[in-house]
C-alpha cells in the first residue's frame, strides 16, 4: 500500500505563518528585554534555515515593534501600581519621621517607645527603597521598550498621557497604547 498520505515536514516546507508564529513565540521567552531573546535565542533560529532567516529579515523590525507594544500596555498598569506604592511609602515615612521627631522626650524607662517609632521608620525606609527600585526597574523596562519601538515610531506618538481633548472624555485603553511619550516617565 502506498503512503502519499503524509509527508515529511522540514523547516523549509513549514508555511511562512508559522515562522512567524514561532518568531513571535521566541521573542516573548525573555520577560524583560526583546535584545536579548533575539540575541540568545532567535539567533541560532535564524541559522537553523535560509527560509527562517528571510522570515526575519522581512518581518523582523515588524514582530519586534508589535512584541514591544504588547509589553508596553501590560507595563503601563504595573507602572502605575509601582508608582502608587510609592506614593503610599513615601507618605508612610513622612508620618513616622514626622511622629519621631514630634515624640515628647520620655524618661529613661520609657525609651521603648522611642525605639518602637525608631523601628517604625526603618521599616519605612525600607519599603520606600523597595518601591523606588521597582520603579527604577519599570523605568528601565520602559527605555528598552521604547528604544524597540522608536524606528516605527515617533517619539510625538508615543506618550501615555491623555492629550487635553481626550481627559474629560475617558478616552479608550487604545487611545493609551496607541500613543505611548517620552516625558510619561518623568513624575
Amino acid at each position: 500500500m502506498d503512503d502519499t498520505t503524509t509527508k515529511t515536514m522540514t523547516i523549509e516546507t513549514i508555511p511562512v505563518e508559522t515562522h512567524l508564529d514561532i518568531i513571535a513565540a521566541v521573542l516573548q521567552l525573555e520577560d524583560d528585554y526583546i535584545d536579548i531573546a533575539v540575541a540568545t535565542h532567535l539567533r541560532q533560529l535564524r541559522h537553523a534555515s535560509p527560509t527562517m532567516f528571510r522570515v526575519w529579515t522581512v518581518h523582523g523590525a515588524v514582530l519586534t515593534r508589535q512584541v514591544a507594544l504588547e509589553r508596553l500596555a501590560a507595563l503601563k498598569a504595573y507602572a502605575l501600581e509601582s508608582r502608587r506604592r510609592l506614593v503610599r511609602a513615601t507618605f508612610r515615612y513622612r508620618v513616622r519621621r514626622a511622629a519621631l521627631r514630634l515624640a515628647p522626650v520620655l524618661d529613661d524607662h520609657e525609651l521603648r517607645h522611642t525605639w518602637r517609632l525608631g523601628d517604625n521608620l526603618k521599616v519605612a525606609v525600607e519599603e520606600w527603597h523597595a518601591a523606588d527600585d521597582e520603579l527604577a526597574m519599570v523605568s528601565d523596562r520602559n527605555a528598552h521598550l521604547r528604544a524597540c519601538l522608536e524606528p516605527g515610531y515617533p517619539s510625538g506618538k508615543l506618550n501615555w498621557r491623555r492629550s487635553s481633548s481626550n481627559r474629560g472624555s475617558g478616552g479608550s485603553e487604545q487611545d493609551c497604547v496607541a500613543g505611548l511619550s517620552k516625558t510619561a516617565w518623568q513624575y
